[in-house]
């Protein structure tokens, strides 16, 4: 799991701006003791009626056991998910939420999220599927964004290493639902998760989508730079 901590931990620090995504991103930290996202199981708010408790995280293995709203853990250490060797973290840094899923044995089958967002009907939704990385070959990115709802627009990415996954979402800009699973049951061994707020219910293009997992999967050692430098994928 030491890869999976400095991919995230390390990547966002050396990269903050690239990784973080593109410009008019931003990160709404709500209110109360401490800033959302980091404890809990699913963001109350987010400022300005980003949330009514969304970002709820589920995740089910390939033996079909599954965990319901999964705790934050806000930690560079991984903690162990309760199904096979499932191991996760979650980190909130600068205005990017971040969270990492690691099996050996390969036991990961479905990652969805869920909870309510503040758009509430409002404003409207989209799925897109961005293919294999050029950076990183052997990973593949598909994204979900609320958008044009005046509240701030929530934007998720999902980087898995099978293409033959199936993409889905909730029927309207109300729901938190956002899953990508397995068409063969066949589990993966790694899948991350990034999200941002866009401003004023900004919507961001594929392009921008494609930006933050380029530069994220370089950032945490996995790309295939053209030098050779870069560290293998690991699948």
């Amino acid at each position: 799991m030491g890869h999976v901590t400095a991919s995230i931990h390390g990547g966002v620090r050396k990269d903050a701006r690239g990784v973080c995504g593109p410009a008019g991103t931003r990160w709404l930290v709500g209110t109360g003791r401490r800033p959302a996202g980091t404890t809990g199981d699913c963001i109350s708010d987010g400022g300005n009626d980003m949330y009514d408790c969304g970002n709820q995280m589920n995740l089910e293995g390939t033996s079909g056991d599954s965990k319901q709203r999964l705790l934050y853990t806000q930690a560079t250490t991984a903690t162990r998910a309760g199904i096979a060797d499932i191991s996760y973290l979650t980190l909130k840094t600068h205005n990017v939420w971040l969270a990492a899923f690691e099996s050996a044995s390969g036991s990961i089958a479905r990652y969805f999220t869920s909870g309510n967002n503040g758009a509430d009907g409002r404003g409207a939704q989209e799925l897109g599927q961005l293919g294999e990385s050029s950076r990183a070959p052997g990973y593949y990115g598909w994204y979900k964004q609320v958008y044009g709802a005046n509240d701030p627009s929530i934007n998720e990415l999902i980087i898995t290493t099978d293409a033959a996954w199936i993409h889905s979402m909730g029927g309207s800009t109300d729901s938190g639902h956002h899953e990508l699973r397995s068409s063969t049951g066949t589990g993966v061994s790694r899948i991350y998760y990034l999200m941002w707020a866009g401003a004023s219910g900004h919507q961001y293009g594929r392009e921008d989508f494609l930006l933050v997992m380029e530069t994220f999967l370089e950032h945490a050692g996995v790309a295939d730079y053209a030098d050779g430098a870069g560290q293998a994928p690991m699948r």
